[in-house]
């Protein structure tokens, strides 16, 4: 499913409430209401009734939270348009009272777009366990449902399954992708003994596994408990209209008075309180959030809702993950080195011919530089794989063995205080070193690692350019996450965490009043990503989960598209600041002032807020076209 596809679902899911059918009926019987104004069809009431009924309609709501924020003690923006929607009527404006109840409700919806979709999100992070699992028991395999799997029970999982348990490995070996869980980059080889994690997938070789956990007390099951903890801690923004409306719906309200007090004129306070309707108030920012995300949208840049655009403006701080996000998230040649005689095109041609019926991940990285490189490679008389380990080939009087060092070393190949010094070296570098021995001595190291981005650097560059500090989090290693910042320019590096540490880190940044964006692709991501301010997901190579859980998704993978989010929302908050002080109320305050003065009637009153709210629009859809 695409990125797009995953978004659309969730705005269905918001489109089908029945907020959503409110704005949509009150909407046409508004439009029938003006229609019938200035065609005059029908008779002289009807226009007026329909707006009632429109008004009355989408009010409800509206005076809910009037009479929710009065119990709570709070000014809200609800008792503000209760009361324009009140003085529009008694105004006899019935169209304008039924306008600022549906701009009021409209900007509901949109900020309901915000929400994201837990609950589907959970799902999927379920879904990575199988149901079904094979378990031996008194020499006998049989097919179980995983809920009847217990500690201590031996599972079978085969080249091309998931893991479903935690556990150890009691027999067998294989090369094992847990990438999603630890966002280690290259698939781990795993024998007797190693500890391995539900969720995980068996690409190569087959395992006996004793299970140590189950279910929710799996690493996996974790996760699901911390992303479902860190939604729930998760406070509410308050809106921008409220903050302003707890100061001006006072205002409003005391030279409404007043300018009854001294004119006798009642008519006088009710102009004052229709043209302080805050119809330029609430669209202030829902126009611009809309035009942003319009905006990011076109870039390919899918963000869950308007609250985002605001909570990214203020934040001082990126995390970035580091496989799959600032690393292609795939094992590749990183560099060849010569032993003895041979050039790197002959080391890699013997490799490559070595490895050519290889299955392991490094050896396809082997062959696939190879092949780029316009190499023939050799078709091996024999081949013999020890899986995790190396492999070894002939072809005609050629005997050719790549693998690790210490394999290297049991096969009989002596090695020098200088191989193993050039091993050393590479592995500190954050590599995973290669050794190619040619008929039984050392031709050369093959050095694979993951990839970085192409728009690493660059990405990195604008984000410190913005003023943001910007900080890597990975499980991999130390040496390689450090080589990996060196190479992209992040100053600051948390290696070796798990899924819950990147959670906590981030948790302790925001709790400390630092806003911090995470930035992942993957399962392991998605605790963090729910923790954060922010959390972007690196949409077109990452994970449902990760996805789902994120509150921004990038379709195309471009680092620079995370920059470009974050001064599109500057920009949006700009927009909106503008909207507010001197659109709405600039506007606002004129025509209090020129209705307190009696220069101002109803209906004039209504002209000119109309105005500012036009102007509103007019302003925000700046946004949709500017480029950067």
């Amino acid at each position: 499913m695409t990125t797009f596809k995953r978004f659309w679902m969730h705005y269905q899911e918001v489109l089908a409430t029945p907020e959503a059918a409110l704005v949509v009926t009150s909407g046409v019987l508004i439009l029938a209401s003006w229609l019938i104004q200035i065609t005059g069809v029908g008779p002289a009431w009807l226009s007026p009734a329909v707006a009632i009924v429109a008004a009355a309609l989408v009010g409800v709501p509206i005076f809910k939270g009037a009479w929710a924020g009065i119990k709570a003690k709070k000014i809200n923006a609800d008792q503000l348009v209760t009361i324009a929607l009140i003085a529009s009527v008694i105004a006899r404006e019935y169209i304008a009272a039924a306008i600022v109840a549906f701009i009021m409700i409209l900007g509901g919806l949109l900020e309901e777009l915000t929400t994201h979709s837990m609950r589907r999100s959970i799902r999927n992070l379920l879904e990575l366990t199988p149901t079904m699992i094979t378990r031996r028991r008194n020499g006998r395999e049989e097919m179980v449902d995983i809920n009847a799997v217990e500690p201590g029970d031996l599972i079978l999982v085969r080249s091309g399954e998931r893991i479903a348990v935690d556990g150890v490995v009691c027999h067998g070996e294989a090369s094992v992708n847990q990438a999603p869980i630890t966002g280690e980059s290259v698939p781990v080889d795993k024998r007797v003994g190693d500890e391995v994690f539900a969720g995980t997938l068996v690409e190569l070789g087959a395992l006996e596994i004793q299970t140590t956990k189950v279910g929710s007390e799996t690493l996996l099951g974790r996760i699901v408990q911390l992303v479902e903890a860190a939604e729930q801690r998760a406070a509410p923004v308050q809106r921008v209209v409220d903050r302003y409306a707890s100061y001006f719906t006072p205002l409003t309200i005391l030279v409404a008075g007043l300018a009854w007090l001294i004119t006798g004129e009642f008519m006088r306070a009710v102009t004052v309180v229709v043209v302080a309707c805050p119809c330029g108030l609430v669209l202030a920012t829902p126009t611009a959030v809309v035009a942003g995300l319009a905006n990011g949208a076109r870039r390919g840049i899918l963000v869950k809702g308007g609250v985002f655009l605001e909570l990214l403006a203020r934040v001082g701080m990126v995390a970035l993950d580091k496989t799959g996000t600032l690393t292609r998230g795939r094992p590749a040649v990183a560099g060849v080195q010569s032993l003895c005689c041979h050039t790197e095109e002959e080391i890699l041609m013997l490799a490559g011919g070595a490895e050519r019926y290889s299955e392991h991940p490094l050896g396809r990285a082997v062959v696939e530089e190879a092949l780029s490189r316009r190499l023939a490679l050799p078709e091996p008389g024999s081949f013999q794989p020890a899986l995790g380990r190396g492999v070894s080939a002939m072809w005609s009087d050629t005997q050719v063995t790549v693998g690790r060092a210490e394999w290297l070393a049991e096969q009989g190949i002596a090695l020098t205080e200088r191989v193993r010094e050039a091993v050393l070296e590479h592995q500190a570098h954050g590599h995973t070193p290669l050794l190619v021995a040619h008929n039984g001595h050392p031709a050369g190291l093959i050095c694979v690692a993951d990839q970085v981005r192409e728009d690493a650097a660059m990405a990195i560059a604008r984000l410190k350019a913005l003023g943001l500090k910007v900080t890597m989090l990975t499980g991999d290693s130390l040496p390689v996450a450090s080589q990996v910042a060196r190479q992209v320019g992040v100053d600051e590096v948390q290696a070796g965490l798990l899924p819950e540490d990147k959670a906590a880190l981030v948790r302790r940044w925001v709790a400390e009043g630092q806003p911090v964006v995470m930035v992942g692709d993957g399962i392991n991501d998605a605790p963090a990503l729910a923790e954060a301010t922010v959390g972007i997901a690196m949409g077109a190579a990452g994970t449902d989960v990760a996805i789902e859980t994120a509150d921004v998704a990038l379709m195309n993978d471009d680092l620079n598209a995370v920059a470009d989010l974050i001064a599109l929302s500057r920009r949006v908050m700009s927009t909106v600041r503008l909207n507010i002080l001197l659109f709405s109320i600039g506007f606002n305050v004129l025509g209090v002032t020129l209705s307190t003065l009696g220069l101002l009637n109803p209906v004039g009153a209504a002209v000119m807020h109309n105005v500012g709210s036009l102007a509103v629009v007019l302003n925000s859809a700046r946004l949709v076209l500017r480029r950067r």
